[in-house]
């Protein structure tokens, strides 16, 4: 075997039985191979084949010096549910036949125990060998108080050795780690108002604090277990928010929800705004539906949810709302009034007027609601938009420190611009100003 000779049975020593042993050099290229013997003789022309040589029967084998090894990575990669199978694939077929050769350990994080299948009767995973793959399987049975649940959450550190294939090439011993599905969560989501009582103008964002939190599902749970960890979406449900109202969380907007990875007890505070958005005149709306749910692999089917309503009202009748306080509106002087500052009046001027002077006024908000729109006389509209007593007049003499007096119509009537029917549709309001009694 030392050169490139051929093989010749016929220059090494046969037994007294026949038999003849030599070492044969195998072909380098890994692959399966016919083989046979040929004996040949001093060739005889003309006479018969079997004269002349003679071939064995064929038989097979291969040359295979390449260890198996594993596929890509187990599956399910993470993720797995402890009662699922656990498949490591390889990349040639390999030795399944019972009793198995290879030896399957799994250590799981926090528990003071070794899952083993090898050659021994011990039966804590159940192992199934087929072709290339070999499958895995926890036996419950064997788990700390038999329940699956107790491997949930936490990490697991896969090691296979002594796999070999037909040819007897066996692998490197095989370590992977990853983990089960989280455990399903005991979630709680708790909703309060930032300050009670406390009146928010259109334009202002009605601030509220949200606790989620992670709570145990029995007495003597350990905050340190691994498996208490678990995994939480906060967001909105979209059937509670048909108005114009925007809800954001920790100042970004919840247009998708937000996720929380908490320890078993953990709790977490997080902001919650909402605001109304620049047009549209309701100030009043239904409270807005907040959803904590469990977001474990596996748990997308039917997800543990809680929900928990934010408002800021509630009225005398038990109704919970979102609500707005609409400011006293704002107005300004139209007209001559707002081009001068300073007036002067002869007698014969006001003659002429019949004592009375004409005011013009603007109503500011106007694009969203007329001054009579919310006034405390309006019956068509909500209870707490009434907020409007009157716009009046008020004039005293110049650095006269005393109490302001209401201006009054021609009538005798005090001046109030938000009457109903005062305002035209561009938000102005006129009215006379009777001066004969000052």
């Amino acid at each position: 075997i030392k050169t490139n000779a051929e093989l010749n049975f016929n220059v090494t020593q046969e037994d007294s039985f026949g038999y003849i042993s030599a070492t044969w050099k195998l072909p380098s290229i890994e692959a399966p191979y016919d083989i046979r013997l040929k004996s040949i003789c001093t060739e005889e022309p003309a006479a018969p084949v079997h004269l002349n040589r003679f071939i064995s029967d064929t038989v097979t084998g291969v040359v295979d010096r390449t260890a198996p090894a594993v596929y890509g990575v187990p599956q399910p990669s993470v993720n797995l549910f402890p009662g699922d199978e656990l498949a490591v694939e390889f990349t040639e077929d390999i030795e399944c036949e019972l009793p198995y050769l290879f030896t399957v350990k799994i250590k799981v994080s926090e528990l003071d125990i070794l899952f083993v299948k090898d050659r021994s009767d011990r039966d804590d995973l159940h192992v199934i060998c087929s072709e290339n793959i070999i499958s895995i399987q926890f036996n419950e049975e064997r788990v700390p108080t038999r329940s699956f649940a107790r491997l949930m959450g936490r990490m697991y550190e896969l090691t296979v050795t002594d796999v070999v294939d037909p040819a007897g090439n066996k692998i490197e011993p095989y370590t992977y780690q990853s983990n089960f599905v989280c455990s399903p969560p005991n979630p709680g989501l708790t909703i309060t108002s930032f300050q009670d009582d406390m009146i928010y103008l259109p334009d202002q964002a009605i601030r509220f604090s949200a606790v989620i939190s992670n709570n145990e599902k029995y007495p003597s749970q350990s905050v340190d277990e691994q498996w208490s960890k678990t995994y939480l979406e906060l967001g909105l449900d979209p059937k509670s928010n048909t108005d114009d109202l925007t809800v954001h969380v920790n100042g970004e907007p919840l247009v998708e929800p937000q996720e929380y990875i908490l320890e078993g007890r953990e709790s977490v505070t997080t902001h919650v705004e909402i605001r109304k958005t620049s047009t549209g005149k309701k100030l009043k709306f239904d409270p807005i539906n907040l959803f904590l749910r469990s977001s474990c692999m596996g748990d997308e089917e039917n997800p543990i949810t809680v929900t928990a309503s934010a408002f800021n009202h509630k009225g005398d009748d038990g109704t919970e709302s979102i609500m707005f306080t609409p400011p006293c509106p704002a107005i300004q002087w139209t007209g001559s009034m707002a081009k001068e500052r300073r007036f002067v009046f002869s007698r014969n001027a006001l003659d002429d007027l019949e004592m009375h002077i004409e005011l013009s006024i603007f109503n500011q908000d106007y694009v969203n609601r007329k001054l009579f729109d919310r006034s405390v006389l309006n019956d068509n509209i909500p209870s707490e938009e009434k907020r409007l007593e009157k716009v009046t007049l008020l004039y005293r003499r110049s650095r006269d420190m005393g109490p302001w007096n209401i201006g009054l119509l021609p009538s005798g009537q005090p001046m109030d611009f938000s009457v109903q029917g005062l305002e035209n549709e561009l938000g102005h309001v006129k009215l006379q100003w009777d001066v004969s009694g000052i």
